[in-house]
């Protein structure tokens, strides 16, 4: 049986963790409650759901009662889990085709209860890569397209605050480069060199700052700002967190 380019890269992104590989869209997949994240990340109205639903989840998951979670906690954690599933997948294929893709038109988004599920439509998705792109920045189709508009509807809907969400798509991107190493060191360098330029070089580049605590050759990064998940009764701080202690409450 011959096997189909969307097959394969479903396959090789697959290698590379589940909040890369995401399953494939069905096809029935509208019917299904599925829809395209560039028409869900520009609806005030989606984005109100993603937070209470993550408001819940965030309850059940910590035994509290769902008034114990702050607006703007589960307004971060949802923003959070947005990014993991759109920016990991995002950064793996410019790492392995060397052009960003249009994960607007690719990634599909719906809800399971409480929980955010993603799927890739895979038809296309590399061919729709190579958009005559000169060069393999993501500074364009995923940062300036999706991730800041985003950004600017959940502060604006939400409250959380411009550096918070600024904050948040910055750690993302380092999380996706760890996520990559992890998998694959090949894949992970390549994601290390594309973030590290984004970051230094995109709106993001006052977000974050090199710590001085880094173990030996390695550079240590910091955000600058928190995304408030310690807040959560029980909860702790982030590997990246500007704070270095839990604030007293």
């Amino acid at each position: 049986m011959t096997i189909t380019q969307a097959e394969h890269v479903h396959a090789r992104l697959a290698e590379l963790g589940p909040f890369v590989g995401h399953d494939p869209l069905p096809p029935n997949g509208v019917a299904d409650g599925w829809r395209p994240c560039a028409e869900l990340l520009r609806s005030a109205a989606w984005i109100e759901q993603l937070v209470e639903r993550t408001r819940i989840g965030l309850a059940l998951g910590g035994s509290v009662a769902e008034v114990d979670v702050e607006d703007r906690v589960a307004a971060s954690t949802a923003h959070l889990g947005v990014l993991a599933r759109l920016v990991s997948p995002a950064v793996a294929l410019t790492a392995l085709t060397r052009h960003a893709p249009d994960l607007g038109a690719h990634l599909w988004f719906r809800f399971d209860k409480h929980r955010l599920q993603a799927r890739l439509d895979y038809a296309g998705l590399v061919d729709d890569a190579a958009w005559a792109r000169a060069d393999d920045s993501m500074t364009g189709p995923l940062v300036r397209a999706l991730l800041l508009p985003f950004g600017d509807l959940l502060a604006g809907t939400t409250g959380l605050t411009p550096v918070i969400v600024l904050g948040n798509t910055a750690s993302a991107l380092r999380g996706a480069v760890t996520v990559l190493r992890g998998a694959s060191p090949a894949v992970g360098s390549v994601a290390e060199q594309l973030v590290g330029d984004l970051l230094t070089v995109s709106e993001l580049s006052g977000s974050w700052v090199v710590a001085p605590d880094g173990p030996a050759g390695r550079i240590r990064w910091r955000r600058q700002s928190c995304c408030l998940f310690y807040r959560i009764p029980g909860a702790g701080l982030c590997g990246d967190c500007v704070l270095t202690r839990v604030p007293r409450r």
